[in-house]
């Protein structure tokens, strides 16, 4: 059983591809932030549902795919506060 994972990730860049793709289409305005409506977007990132899926671990790290030494999260944003809570939830608990 799965109990400790090391996510190698890049939080900031993967919000810059969400944001520049929400410029193109929608001209997101810089005072909206990156509120709930980001955390929405975030879940559609390749990959996401996969991993919100899991369960049961008892520890989670995001790494930065440049350097082990650095966070791939951003304090506070989707990854730790969302993916790394559901995560770590008891096998058996949904979302």
């Amino acid at each position: 059983m799965l109990r400790f994972l090391i996510v190698v990730a890049d939080e900031n860049s993967m919000l810059r591809a969400l944001l520049q793709r929400l410029y193109h289409r929608n001209k997101w305005h810089d005072s909206l932030e990156l509120g709930p409506q980001m955390h929405l977007q975030m879940m559609h990132v390749e990959g996401m549902a996969a991993l919100r899926s899991l369960r049961g671990l008892t520890h989670v790290e995001f790494r930065h795919p440049e350097s082990a030494s650095q966070q791939g999260s951003i304090p506070g944003g989707f990854l730790e506060i969302t993916v790394k809570r559901e995560i770590m939830q008891p096998v058996g608990m949904q979302a």
